[in-house]
């Protein structure tokens, strides 16, 4: 799998775009090659964490190399086996794409369901090489963000694709000791550029009541 997603990346790497990974075992040769670490002793401890936590660097790291070049995965898992989610997803997390995973995979349980899934994700509309700055009232801090992207800046998400799908959470405490307003005001401005080649701006304002 590492070495058909590096040579796919070169091939799109100047143009950017949306790349679909179709994998129905764990990658066991080459680059990003896995091991099978399921162990049904774990679950239920306080190790069953380790399970869900990635144990590979590459493919996060890869992932946001396909950002920066605007390039996103979507994955399609199948397996009836231990696949490693969590470490194979983060080559869509950090790249602004999405997981499809389809356990025991059979056409008669899962046929409909992946042609919709797949039909949708080449046909939706889509905005390219997008950027999403978030901004708040003053006293106000940005604390997290959770959603599949990469986040350049402190408040500046990179997403080589979004959609109607895309959905993001934002974590936002008050680093004032005391708010000094009745309302709170939050704002998210996306640049981006449409399948027409259109570079546009949408912009969300919310002001959010608030007590001391």
């Amino acid at each position: 799998m590492g070495p058909a997603i590096r040579v796919a990346f070169k091939l799109m790497s100047s143009i950017g775009g949306k790349m679909l990974v179709f994998q129905s075992s764990l990658p066991s040769t080459g680059q990003g090659a896995l091991r099978n670490r399921e162990n049904p002793r774990m679950l239920g401890t306080d190790k069953e964490q380790t399970l869900l936590n990635p144990t590979d660097t590459f493919y996060r790291s890869n992932a946001i190399e396909f950002c920066r070049q605007q390039v996103s995965v979507d994955t399609f898992l199948f397996s009836s086996q231990y696949q490693d989610i969590a470490t194979i997803g983060a080559l869509s997390k950090f790249s602004a794409g999405q997981v499809y995973y389809y356990p025991a995979f059979t056409v008669e349980k899962d046929g409909e369901k992946f042609k919709s899934e797949l039909a949708h994700c080449l046909a939706r509309e889509t905005g390219w090489e997008a950027v999403m700055r978030v901004r708040c009232t003053k006293g106000m801090r940005l604390a997290n963000f959770y959603g599949n992207m990469f986040l350049r800046g402190p408040d500046l998400l990179a997403l080589p694709t979004c959609h109607a799908d895309s959905t993001f959470a934002i974590e936002i405490t008050h680093s004032d000791a005391l708010l000094s307003s009745t309302t709170i005001s939050v704002q998210a401005a996306l640049l981006y550029t449409n399948s027409g080649g259109e570079r546009r701006i949408r912009v969300h304002t919310l002001c959010i009541p608030v007590t001391k």
